[in-house]
C-alpha cells in the first residue's frame, strides 16, 4: 500500500510540474505572438516588464537601454517604481547591478542587497525594501541593447529555469524592441524620401525587368495625365505610342544586360496628346545578389529650352548676318563715297559745258547724255550707301521706355539662363531723336554683353531709363570727345552683376575688334561708341573687376534743328552771287569743277585740299570770306572737325557741309552747332544756286 502512495505522489507531482511547463510555455508563446503583434515600443516596454513580473513574481520590473552617446543606462518603463523616473532616471558605469550586469554581458542575481559588496546599491532600493534581484542584459548577438531586472521584497533564491527564462525575456524583447525602432526609423525615411521624390517638378518612375511601372511620383502622374494608382502595374506599351515605346524598350534592355546609367535626349507622349522632348535619365538598382532588380529614371521636359535654343541660335544667326552685311557695307559706303566724288566731277563739268553751249550745239545732246548717264550713277551710289546703312538712317522721335518695352521678349532669350532680366523704366522720360534700328541694335549688344559677364553664374542685368541734368563736368568724363552742350538728357542703362573689367580692358574696350571673348560677336563696342557719337549723345562706364558693369548711353532731348529746310521748287535761274567763298575739298577735280561753277555763279573763290589748309586760309581772311563750302570726308582734319575750328575762330561763319552720304546722316551731327546747309554729292549748278541763295539769306 505504501508504495502505490509513493508512485500516486509521484504521478501527482509530476503532473502539476508538466501542467506548469505547459503553463509557462503558453506565456512565452503569447508573449512572443504579442510582441510580433506590436509595433509602438512604449506598448513593447509594457509587455517586457508585465510578462517578466508575472512569470517571476516580481515585486519591481524595469527596462533600461542604453544611450547612443554613452554607455548610461535610462529607464523606459518600470512597474513599482515612481513613473517620474521614465527617461529621466540614468545610471552611469559603476552605478547599481544594472551597469555591472551591462560590463559583464551576463545574467547576476542578488540574493540580499543588504550584503552586497560587487556595486554600489542605489539609495531607492533601500527606500523600497527590496530584498532580492535579478538582472539580464538584453543581447543582440555579441552587444547589449540594454538590461531587464527585477525586485522583490522578501528573500528569493531565483533557480537556473528562472534564469534561463528571464534571460530569454530579455534576448526577445530586445530584438522586438530594436526592430521596431529600425521599422520606424525605415518608414520615416521612406516617408521622407517619397516626401522628397514627390516634391521634384521633374518627373520620376521606378519599373522592373518586365518593363512594369513599380513607383512614380505626382509630377509623373500629372506628365502621363492619370493617378499613380493607375500607372503602377503599366508598361511602356500602355502608356506611350508603338514606335516610342519600341524605343524605351530597347534602351531599357541595355540596362538590364549591362546595368549602368544613360542618358539620351528622346520624345515622350504629355497627357495633353502632344509629344515632348525630353532628357530621359535613367540607372539600373540592384538587390541582394547584385544582380538588376529595376531601372530607375527621371524626365526633363526639355521642350521649351530646345524652342528657346533655336529662337536664339536664330537670333545669333541674324547677328551674324548683320555683321557680314556691316563689313560689307563698310566696303560699300566707302566705295560710293568715291565714285561720288567722280561723279561730282563728270556731272559739274557736263552741266557746266549745258551751261556755255548754244542751244542749238549738235554736242548739246551728248553733254545731256553724259548728265543723264551721271544722274543713274548717282542713283546706284545712293543705293550702295542705303545697303551700307549710311544712306538710310530714319531719324524720329523716339519713347526709350516704349522701345525697351518692344524689346523685353527678345532680350529676355538672347540672355543665359541663369541671368534674370529686371527693367526699371522713370515715367515721362523725354523723348530723343534717334533711329530706332539703330538703337535697338547696341541695346541688345549691351545686354548680350552683360549676359556674357555673368557667364554661367547667377546674375541680374537690369536697364534703367530716365533723365539727368548733364553738367560740363560730368560731359567731360564721357567716353566721346565732343563739347557736347550742358542741359537734360534722357539716358538708358544696362547694368549686370558679371565678373566687370580692370582698367587695361576698359582702356580698349572701344579699340575695332577687341573682345575678351574666344570669338567675338554682337556688334562691337567700337560700333555702339560709333552709333552713340552719331546721335549726338555720350557713353559712360562704371566697371571693377568682380563688381559688375553699368553702362550708361545719355542723348540729347528732341529739339527743333536748327538747319533750314530747302524751299521746294526751283529758283531763279538767273540768280547770281557775290562774295568770296572758300571751297575745301580733297578731291582736285571737285575743286577745279566746284571753282568753275561757283565763278559762274558770281562768287570769288579760294580753294583749300583739307581741313588744315582750309583753317590757314580762314583765319588769315576770316572777315573776307562771306561762305565756305566744305566736304565732310578729308584726310588729316575731316569737314567736321574744321567746322569747330572755325566756329572757335569766328562764331559767325556761315558754312554749307558736302558729302556723299545722306543728309540726315550728316546733319544730325550737326544739330545745335550753327551749320547752315547741307548739299549732297554729286550736285549741279541749279542745286549749289539754291542752297547758296538759301544760306545767305539767313
Amino acid at each position: 500500500m505504501r508504495n502505490d502512495t509513493d508512485i500516486a505522489s509521484r504521478a501527482a507531482a509530476l503532473a502539476g510540474e508538466l501542467e506548469d511547463r505547459d503553463k509557462l510555455l503558453k506565456d512565452l508563446l503569447n508573449f512572443s505572438h504579442k510582441l510580433l503583434l506590436t509595433s509602438d515600443n512604449k506598448e513593447l516596454y509594457r509587455i517586457c516588464n508585465q510578462t517578466a513580473k508575472d512569470l517571476l513574481h516580481l515585486d519591481f520590473s524595469t527596462l533600461l537601454l542604453l544611450g547612443d552617446k554613452d554607455n548610461s543606462l535610462i529607464i523606459r518603463h518600470t512597474i513599482g517604481f515612481p513613473q517620474t523616473m521614465v527617461d529621466s532616471y540614468t545610471l552611469k558605469e559603476g552605478q547599481g547591478l544594472s551597469t555591472m550586469v551591462v560590463r559583464e554581458k551576463r545574467i547576476v542575481t542578488v540574493i540580499d542587497h543588504e550584503t552586497e559588496q560587487r556595486f554600489t546599491v542605489p539609495p531607492i532600493v533601500f527606500e523600497k525594501k527590496i530584498t532580492s534581484a535579478i538582472c539580464a542584459p538584453m543581447m543582440l548577438g555579441d552587444e547589449v541593447f540594454g538590461v531587464l531586472i527585477g525586485h522583490t521584497l522578501q528573500r528569493h533564491i531565483f533557480t537556473e529555469t528562472e534564469r534561463i527564462i528571464y534571460q530569454s525575456l530579455a534576448n526577445q524583447s530586445a530584438v522586438a524592441i530594436k526592430n521596431t525602432t529600425s521599422y520606424k526609423a525605415l518608414k520615416e525615411k521612406e516617408t521622407l524620401l517619397s516626401t522628397i521624390i514627390d516634391t521634384v517638378r521633374n518627373p520620376i518612375f521606378c519599373k522592373d525587368h518586365k518593363g512594369r511601372c513599380l513607383a512614380c511620383n505626382s509630377a509623373f502622374a500629372d506628365f502621363a495625365g492619370c493617378s499613380c494608382d493607375e500607372i503602377i502595374g503599366c508598361s511602356a506599351q500602355n502608356a506611350a505610342p508603338l514606335k516610342l515605346a519600341g524605343v524605351y524598350e530597347e534602351s531599357d534592355q541595355s540596362l538590364w544586360e549591362k546595368g549602368g546609367r544613360q542618358q539620351y535626349e528622346t520624345q515622350v507622349k504629355h497627357a495633353d496628346g502632344s509629344i515632348r522632348d525630353v532628357l530621359l535619365c535613367k540607372a539600373s538598382f540592384y538587390n541582394d545578389s547584385g544582380e538588376v532588380a529595376g531601372i530607375v529614371g527621371t524626365i526633363m521636359d526639355i521642350t521649351e529650352q530646345k524652342r528657346e535654343a533655336e529662337e536664339k541660335e536664330q537670333i545669333l544667326r541674324q547677328m551674324q548676318h548683320v555683321q557680314k552685311l556691316e563689313s560689307l557695307g563698310v566696303l560699300a559706303g566707302g566705295i560710293a563715297h568715291d565714285f561720288n566724288n567722280l561723279l561730282m566731277a563728270i556731272l559739274g563739268n557736263a552741266d557746266l559745258a549745258l551751261a556755255e553751249i548754244s542751244p542749238f550745239s549738235a554736242a548739246r545732246h551728248n553733254l545731256e547724255a553724259i548728265e543723264s548717264a551721271s544722274r543713274r550713277a548717282a542713283d546706284l551710289c545712293r543705293q550702295m550707301l542705303a545697303y551700307s546703312g549710311k544712306g538710310k538712317f530714319v531719324v524720329q522721335q523716339l519713347n526709350c521706355n516704349e522701345l525697351v518695352e518692344e524689346m523685353t521678349h527678345m532680350l529676355e532669350i538672347s540672355i543665359s539662363k541663369k541671368a534674370v532680366m529686371k527693367f526699371n523704366l522713370a515715367d515721362k522720360v523725354p523723348p530723343i531723336e534717334a533711329d530706332a534700328t539703330q538703337i535697338r541694335q547696341i541695346i541688345m549688344n549691351l545686354v548680350i554683353n552683360a549676359s556674357d559677364a555673368i557667364n554661367d553664374k547667377s546674375g541680374i542685368i537690369s536697364i534703367t531709363t530716365g533723365a539727368m541734368e548733364c553738367d560740363r563736368d560730368y560731359l567731360n568724363e564721357t567716353y566721346i570727345d565732343e563739347q557736347l552742350p550742358e542741359g537734360i538728357y534722357s539716358y538708358i542703362e544696362v547694368a549686370d552683376t558679371g565678373c566687370g573689367m580692370d582698367k587695361e580692358t576698359r582702356d580698349k574696350m572701344f579699340d575695332p575688334f577687341f573682345t575678351t571673348k574666344f570669338t567675338g560677336r554682337g556688334l562691337g563696342m567700337a560700333a555702339v561708341l560709333g552709333i552713340v557719337r552719331g546721335h549726338n549723345g555720350a557713353l559712360k562706364i562704371y566697371s571693377e573687376p568682380g563688381r559688375g558693369t553699368t553702362i550708361k548711353l545719355i542723348f540729347p532731348i528732341a529739339a527743333a534743328q536748327d538747319i533750314k529746310p530747302k524751299d521746294e521748287g526751283r529758283q531763279d535761274k538767273n540768280w547770281q552771287g557775290k562774295g568770296l567763298i572758300l571751297l575745301v575739298d580733297d578731291e582736285e577735280t571737285i575743286r577745279a569743277v566746284g571753282r568753275q561753277m561757283l565763278e559762274h555763279l558770281g562768287f570769288s573763290v579760294i580753294t583749300a585740299a583739307d581741313g588744315r589748309e582750309a583753317m590757314k586760309i580762314f583765319k588769315a581772311k576770316s572777315a573776307e570770306i562771306n561762305l565756305v563750302l566744305m566736304d565732310l570726308t578729308m584726310p588729316h582734319m575731316d569737314g567736321e572737325e574744321a567746322y569747330r575750328e572755325m566756329r572757335r575762330t569766328d562764331s559767325t561763319v556761315q558754312v554749307i557741309m558736302a558729302s556723299g552720304y545722306n543728309e540726315q546722316e550728316v546733319t544730325q551731327r550737326f544739330v545745335g552747332k550753327g551749320l547752315v546747309g547741307f548739299i549732297q554729292k554729286p550736285f549741279m549748278i541749279d542745286d549749289l544756286r539754291d542752297i547758296l541763295r538759301q544760306s545767305l539769306a539767313t
